[in-house]
């Protein structure tokens, strides 16, 4: 009779309790589980809140609320110390690693990075990282944006919501920093279609002597540089000139060079007597196909440039700097290949 009697008790406790636990969960106001019953059971971490919706060029402000920086940023310069550091930080550390780092060095995002240059921190994020130059000026407490280079540096980034937002917060259309030429320039030499379309609608192909002085100079330099965009130039009046040719050289723009010298063969006389352009292309440490393009475009080989070529591979080996001793391997082609081809 125990035996029987046993499981119905037991059944009427289970029972029991599950009404209990039933009158907890359907009579509070909340939709979780009730604190004290079961919620170690339920328990589950609190989802991070999603970033902000960055701005867009329509809902942006001119004069975002916090504090605002000078439109002439102090001359003040990132420690020379730090420089390289802050450069690296800047392409490989992520947004909080890079905001922290500069946190803890005491960097401001308007300091130049050299003296004799307007560029600054926030000019080098922009070109580097654009969606994080997008972060701080949505963050509202620097106004950077009217900055002479901030534009330039989004048009360099291709980011074409940055420069609208520049744009939306009070950047000068037709401004320009020290060193270069204007964002619409810009646009054409690098190729960036859709923000050339953007500054031309606000009328920005105004063209004056300084843009005329820098704007070859810029296309000579930049790897970005297409011949239709340089072409285009030229068509607009501008000139090709015998620094222009050297700068492509040294930078080892063979393209652009290529057309400069079809345009102009006469400026393969460089202006320094004592060195012509394939000299010049040796001592900048350029490739093979360099080599190779201005001998068989005219250039005469001597045995002065295998001297030449001997004497800076032995510099680049014996350099400090890894990158410049990474060179050696291709001067010892060039030496091979005008060891084979110099009489």
């Amino acid at each position: 009779m125990r035996l029987s009697f046993f499981p119905k008790s037991l059944a009427v406790a289970v029972l029991f309790l599950l009404l209990l636990l039933a009158g907890f969960f359907f009579c509070s106001d909340s939709p979780e589980p009730h604190p004290h019953i079961l919620g170690w059971v339920l328990e589950k971490p609190t989802p991070p809140l999603p970033p902000p919706p960055l701005p867009s060029p329509e809902t942006a402000v001119p004069s975002p609320p916090g504090p605002s920086l000078p439109l002439d940023p102090s001359p003040e310069l990132v420690p020379q110390d730090l420089a390289s550091s802050l450069r690296d930080c800047i392409r490989t550390c992520t947004q909080e690693a890079l905001l922290q780092f500069m946190a803890e060095h005491n960097i401001e995002l308007y300091m130049r990075w050299r003296e004799n240059r307007v560029s600054t921190v926030f000019d080098n994020i922009i070109r580097i990282r654009p969606e994080t130059a997008l972060y701080l000026l949505q963050r509202g407490d620097i106004i950077m944006a009217r900055h002479p280079q901030a534009l330039s540096s989004a048009v360099i980034s291709g980011n074409k919501a940055l420069v609208e937002l520049l744009l939306a917060m009070g950047a000068d259309p037709n401004g320009h920093g020290a060193d270069g030429p204007s964002p619409y320039l810009l646009s054409v030499v690098l190729g960036q279609v859709a923000i050339m379309d953007l500054l031309e609608s606000l009328g920005s192909r105004n063209d004056p002597v300084y843009n005329r002085k820098n704007a070859m100079d810029w296309a000579a330099r930049s790897p970005r540089t297409r011949v239709s965009n340089l072409r285009r130039l030229v068509e607009d009046g501008f000139t090709i000139e015998s620094h222009h040719v050297e700068t492509a050289v040294r930078h080892g723009n063979l393209g652009v060079l290529a057309f400069m010298l079809k345009q102009r063969p006469e400026l393969r006389n460089l202006r320094d007597k004592d060195m012509d352009i394939l000299s010049l292309a040796i001592q900048s440490r350029r490739p093979l196909s360099m080599i190779r393009y201005l001998h068989r475009s005219g250039s005469v080989l001597k045995p002065a440039h295998l001297d030449l070529a001997l004497q800076v591979q032995q510099e680049a080996l014996a350099s400090p700097n890894s990158h410049i001793r990474s060179q050696a391997a291709q001067l010892e082609a060039i030496i091979l290949y005008l060891q084979e081809e110099i009489p």
